[in-house]
């Protein structure tokens, strides 16, 4: 349905056509309230408050329901820290548009199945490196445990006395924990972040990843729901959400209308409501 559709079908649910007993919505308190509804009907298909009481993905038509809100992101992960972050944490800022995390993922470095430190001047042309122990200095900047650094065409020599191994890089899960859990998983051999799974924690508008130490974190990729663009009558604007589930956000929308002007059909109307998907 477009915008025009939909508020022409509100207007339709909330109205007995032959007598026009009920009070007349402008368009913009009907643009409220069908942005109310999407925004409802967005949380419940994603969590389990809805009258099925069935999760995301759960059926394919909760996959449908909420496609065309469905994101990727790809972010780099910063090697710096800031007074804020937990020790061997790094924050990586979400998209302005994230409301719900799906899915999530990291690439990472981590020590190869090589453990020879070359001598100096004997390093492989073009390969990453990571160091194991203490510090070491390579063209001209430093790096400790845990860091990367990648060799130049001709340029092969270090210095310092710490170790280091060939990196290999890979893909792992992303695991949420609370932060009450937080104490626990850091110190559990069973749980904390190593590198075949990085928890990670919520911190204002940023996921925080954790590690220990002796990996680092490269790229951060996850699929997310966004935030729904508002619907508008007066520029045109659509619902974005798949077109089946128009008439379900139209109908909590007349819900919610007759509820307001305490309708006596919103009891029969809201378990209506009761036999959608």
């Amino acid at each position: 349905m477009t915008i025009l559709e939909m508020h022409i079908k509100f207007k339709i649910l909330t109205d007995k056509l032959d007598t026009l007993n009920y009070p007349n919505f402008e368009p913009e308190e009907i643009d409220e309230l069908l942005n109310m509804s999407q925004e409802r009907f967005i949380k419940q298909r994603y969590g389990t408050t809805n009258t099925k009481r069935s999760p995301l993905e759960s059926t394919q038509k909760r996959m449908d329901d909420l496609r065309e809100v469905v994101k990727n992101g790809q972010l780099s992960v910063t090697t710096t820290q800031t007074i804020d972050n937990k020790e061997n944490g790094y924050f990586v800022p979400l998209p302005a548009d994230y409301w719900f995390m799906i899915n999530e993922e990291i690439s990472l470095w981590f020590s190869g199945c090589n453990p020879t430190t070359p001598a100096s001047g004997e390093l492989e042309d073009q390969t990453t490196y990571i160091v194991t122990s203490g510090t070491i200095s390579f063209h001209g900047a430093s790096y400790s445990v845990g860091q990367i650094f990648t060799t130049n065409v001709g340029v092969l020599d270090y210095s310092g006395t710490g170790k280091f191994v060939v990196a290999d890089n890979k893909r792992v899960g992303v695991r949420a924990i609370q932060h009450d859990d937080y104490n626990r998983v850091i110190i559990d051999p069973f749980s904390k972040p190593w590198p075949n799974q990085v928890p990670r924690l919520m911190y204002e508008s940023d996921v925080e990843l954790l590690t220990d130490g002796t990996f680092q974190l490269e790229n951060y990729y996850f699929r997310y729901i966004k935030q729904p663009v508002l619907m508008d009558i007066s520029t045109s604007v659509d619902c974005e959400l798949a077109d089946h589930t128009h008439l379900e956000i139209v109908d909590m929308a007349a819900a919610m209308a007759l509820e307001d002007i305490e309708s006596q059909r919103y009891p029969t109307y809201s378990n209506e409501l009761q036999k959608q998907e």
